[in-house]
């Protein structure tokens, strides 16, 4: 039986560029978190601008800029999700056993629900756990210093969290808009205003949480000095406006991408779309230099100053990526010579996840160069010793123990992984009965990792590519992409 479904299953369809994009980004933030262990930035720029060397130059522009590209991984997780929404309610509604929209709502915003509260658990869980207490207890640190990171954690927004929150509030308005019988110019009309209105009312969510005394930073400081009832108020207000990326403004990308999500959803990758998303980044890159220029010192806009620059330079980059990828009719074929990033994207909250591991090789690297001779806690390679080869060095040192991990882990369908154990939890309550076997099919391609991995063609055939842009127009986007990895620095640097 499974060697039948095995050679039933047709290949998968996708947007080639996203899985790109997702496992670049994933490899772009553990090389920045790498660079922010081992290298001195500060101590570097010092120097003065003339003095900068090469390697440092190489690993800014290139490591800053790629751990500047949150957005990116929160808008390519957006319009996922939004694709896959918006074909299961016409597949509901409009399949050979159509239902109400009222059920498809109920059926389909339920399945939403659990994978944001599954995300939202995942990245507590990780961050608490994983990247928390067992990365420090690898130091290791001392008692109290682990115990500091696992509380704080429970009242600040990292990015996975962030996601599942979007997840939810986003699927709320698409799904309660479906329902209606609105357009999707209206969907996204709505979807795009409430992005603005979240990053233009972030500042006074900010305001508004210098002004509750304790609530601001590190709750977890002053959490006996609290009642249960108020430490249990602080952690459910805490991922609005506290941590790396709470909702005001994070979320917003969110909702820009569920709205870019409705129009590749329906197959629109024409340049007058493409080029209103590269008016987008012109936009959000003036309001980001705007705002680091002129608020920079502005405790309110802080999150605000973080968010603008880096979206803009997400959405040119995706710009590039779609076109040169699947606009141009290369999806499939560069699907193919691009496996090791894919896997990363495929992969990307096991990744998130298991970034404590860098501690592993960073500890291993110490004992074959410096042995005993001197702590790893008070080694070059934990305290910002090493140079810009050096670190490059360490860069290109874990990526092929990366990709060996993955490589082994992937003949078991990664078995164990939090894409595998999500996937057996949206399966339960399948359709028995007829038409079980079609559904396994295509549930087996979905839910079967390494499939999705090796067996995908673009949406874009080959035969139907497109070339619209000229030379011109092409280098205008790599130049708007350099000032973004500039700004990038800027943000990183100061």
């Amino acid at each position: 039986m499974n060697s039948d479904i095995e050679q039933e299953r047709p290949p998968l369809r996708r947007i080639i560029s996203f899985d790109f994009i997702r496992g670049a980004a994933m490899i772009g933030v553990f090389g920045f978190h790498l660079l922010a262990q081992t290298y001195d930035v500060g101590a570097r720029f010092d120097l003065g601008v003339e003095n900068l060397p090469i390697p440092y130059i190489i690993l800014i522009l290139i490591l800053g800029f790629m751990g500047s590209l949150v957005p990116t991984f929160i808008l390519i997780s957006a319009i996922g999700n939004t694709m896959s929404m918006s074909k299961k309610w016409t597949t509901l509604t409009q399949g050979g056993s159509p239902i109400s929209t009222q059920q498809a709502y109920k059926k389909i915003l339920s399945m939403q629900l659990m994978r944001g509260c599954f995300l939202i658990v995942f990245d507590k869980v990780c961050e608490i756990f994983l990247n928390g207490w067992l990365l420090l207890s690898l130091v290791p640190e001392t008692n109290e210093e682990i115990r500091d990171k696992m509380l704080s954690e429970l009242y600040h927004m990292q990015i996975i969290g962030l996601v599942g929150w979007g997840v939810i509030l986003t699927s709320v308005v698409f799904l309660n808009l479906m329902r209606k019988g609105k357009s999707k110019k209206t969907i996204k009309g709505v979807l795009i205003v409430l992005g603005i209105l979240v990053l233009v009312l972030s500042p006074l969510a900010n305001y508004v949480f210098e002004m509750i005394p304790g609530l601001k930073g590190y709750p977890n400081r002053t959490l006996e000095d609290r009642g249960f009832f108020l430490n249990a108020l602080f952690l459910l207000i805490s991922p609005i406006a506290n941590g790396w990326y709470p909702i005001f403004p994070a979320v917003s990308t969110f909702f820009f991408g569920v709205a870019l999500g409705l129009e590749f959803a329906d197959g629109n990758f024409s340049k007058k779309f493409l080029n209103k998303i590269l008016i987008a980044s012109v936009v959000f890159l003036i309001l980001g230099l705007v705002v680091f220029f002129g608020l920079e010192n502005e405790t309110y806009t802080k999150y605000l100053n973080d968010m603008l620059l880096p979206l803009s330079g997400s959405f040119v980059l995706l710009v590039i990526v779609v076109y040169f990828v699947e606009v141009r009719g290369k999806g499939t074929n560069f699907g193919r010579k691009t496996v090791f990033f894919r896997r990363f994207g495929n992969m990307s909250l096991t990744v998130w996840g298991m970034q404590w591991t860098m501690t592993l090789y960073l500890k291993l690297v110490h004992r074959i160069f410096y042995g005993t001779s001197i702590a790893f806690i008070d080694g070059p390679l934990y305290n910002e010793g090493m140079s810009g080869w050096e670190t490059w060095g360490l860069f290109f040192g874990v990526l092929p123990l990366w990709f060996i991990f993955l490589r082994i882990w992937e003949m078991g369908n990664y078995a164990g992984s939090f894409e595998w154990m999500f996937g057996k939890l949206a399966s339960r309550g399948k359709r028995k009965g007829k038409g079980a076997q079609t559904s396994k099919v295509l549930q087996s391609s979905k839910s079967n990792i390494s499939f999705a991995l090796h067996n995908v063609v673009s949406v874009i055939d080959e035969t139907d590519g497109q070339r619209y842009y000229n030379g011109g127009e092409l280098a205008g986007m790599f130049f708007l992409l350099l000032i973004n990895m500039f700004a990038a620095v800027a943000l990183l640097l100061f």
